[in-house]
């Protein structure tokens, strides 16, 4: 076993306006993380989705593959803890989620962040971390998983599906979908938006379509919606999204 650690495994992040994070390639390490201020939101490839908030102690696996969403009134800060090894063997059981923390874990979190070097204290200081918060943390729903997955693949290839749509090609009922969705946190709407929003992020950095006309391609009811969930699911607006497609 290799134990990678460096100042890299345990730091504060600090931004001072919205960000898109790409991670669709997958992360090499698992991370364990604490918002402070601001707010962020992960959408997984498979289509699971997680927003985080002030106080939120979160965790995403190793290989995960996402894009992550980050913005706030002012600044935007997060603690960060990586490793390379986790405590289980199983560790595919555990999926991307937010982690119930006590206030011992949280002053050990906050004694961790305040190292400069890396030294055995450290090292003890963040497994202590990853031990305490384990026995908090929900493992898979493997059959539900599956179904979202099939859900997402169905989606990527149909963003303006409706969720019956999906229900069908998942060969379940609506009501089945959503309990699937439930139990992994989510819901086949917030997926459907999801999808809908990384197509007109496509239409909107590779062609000269108005705003009218990408909201109707995509699916959505009115500009005047799409541009308000655009804004909600990345922190820009459609023109800040034009812009910076063009630097």
């Amino acid at each position: 076993m290799i134990y990678n650690l460096s100042e890299d495994s345990y730091r504060t992040i600090q931004m001072n306006k919205a960000h898109q994070n790409d991670a669709t390639y997958g992360i090499h390490t698992y991370y364990i993380a604490r918002m402070r201020s601001g707010e962020g939101k992960f959408i997984t490839l498979d289509g699971d989705i997680m927003e985080v908030f002030p106080g939120d102690v979160f965790f995403l696996p190793m290989g995960l593959r996402y894009n992550s969403y980050w913005h706030g009134d002012n600044e935007i800060c997060w603690d960060s803890f990586a490793f390379t090894v986790f405590p289980e063997s199983n560790s595919e059981q555990f999926p991307m989620q937010k982690i119930h923390a006590d206030a011992e874990s949280i002053a050990i979190m906050d004694k961790l962040v305040s190292y400069e070097h890396v030294c055995s204290e450290a090292f003890g200081l963040l497994y202590t971390i990853i031990g305490r918060l384990l026995p908090n943390m929900k493992r898979k729903n493997d059959k539900a998983a599956q179904l979202i997955k099939r859900a997402a693949q169905f989606l990527d290839d149909h963003p303006t599906a409706t969720v019956g749509d999906t229900a069908r090609y998942c060969n379940v009922s609506e009501s089945g979908l959503y309990s699937a969705f439930r139990a992994n946190g989510t819901t086949p709407v917030k997926l459907k938006q999801q999808r809908q929003v990384e197509y007109a992020i496509r239409m909107l950095t590779t062609t000269d379509l108005t705003v009218d006309s990408i909201a109707e391609l995509c699916g959505f009811s009115s500009a005047t919606y799409f541009l308000r969930i655009l804004k909600r699911e990345t922190g820009s607006t459609s023109k800040e999204i034009r812009n910076k497609a063009m630097m």
